[in-house]
């Protein structure tokens, strides 16, 4: 039997979903893509879209590190 979907949303509702998610590097993130759990859990998300798309940026930190 297929998996259950959710309801669709309520007329007006905002039907977006996003996911963000901090890498310290790219070499991080596309470890990140084998990570069992990781990718478990964004198939089931996936299931439920009819469009995903992953983006990126590259952030440059303009702050002063914090001292521990």
């Amino acid at each position: 039997a297929p998996a259950a979907r959710p309801p669709p949303p309520p007329p007006g509702a905002d039907d977006h979903i996003v996911i963000v998610t901090y890498w310290r590097s790219f070499e991080e993130h596309e470890r990140s893509h084998a990570d069992h759990v990781f990718k478990d859990k964004f198939a089931a998300l996936a299931k439920m879209c009819t469009d995903t798309q992953e983006l990126g940026y590259e952030l440059l930190w303009q702050g002063v590190p914090e001292t521990e």
